[in-house]
């Protein structure tokens, strides 16, 4: 399992490698995680490779905004328990499991 956590110190795109904690933007096979490391906001710009699983844990309180229509698609596991989600676009995904025990999307 390679994890890669979003660590932006400011409030920051996706797509900037320098945003993540491994140096690049979320490649194929990883876990992303948003865990309080950094709370800045996310700018969602984009579709991604086909990524492990996404986790916002409860201290993450930032927001993630998808900005671009993207499907998603996860081969492991969604889990939401912080942060806002907002979704400005289409924004679709598919995932084997999908847990949301905290957090809030907005459409």
């Amino acid at each position: 399992m390679v994890t890669n956590t979003w660590s932006a110190a400011g409030s920051s795109s996706w797509s900037v490698a320098a945003s993540w904690s491994l140096g690049h933007v979320p490649a194929a096979g990883e876990d992303v995680v948003f865990d309080g490391t950094s709370v800045q906001n996310c700018a969602r710009d984009g579709n991604t490779a086909i990524l492990t699983s996404v986790t916002v844990a409860a201290a993450y309180t930032g927001t993630i905004n998808f900005t671009a229509n993207t499907n998603e698609n996860y081969d492991g596991a969604v889990t939401i328990a912080g942060g806002t989600i907002t979704c400005a676009v289409d924004w679709s995904f598919a995932a084997t499991n999908f847990t949301m025990t905290g957090g809030v999307i907005n459409n």
